[in-house]
């Protein structure tokens, strides 16, 4: 396959914003259904307190 003809999933536009329900933390912690319910009960037993997650729209710092 010629390096042209190959599709470039990620590097097609790299200054692309999302906005808050297309990232992980959003489908992980923002909606009301028993997975994220799953999720935020995990992280809250690894000792994480509700406003290091709650409200989390941006990639975390670690």
């Amino acid at each position: 396959m010629a390096p042209s003809s190959r599709k470039r999933i990620h590097l097609d536009n790299p200054t692309r914003k999302k906005t808050p329900d297309q990232l992980r933390s959003y489908r992980w912690y923002g909606v009301n259904d028993l997975r994220s319910f799953g999720h935020r009960s995990r992280t809250a037993q690894m000792g994480y307190h509700p406003s290091d997650y709650m409200g989390a729209t941006s990639r975390p710092a670690w």
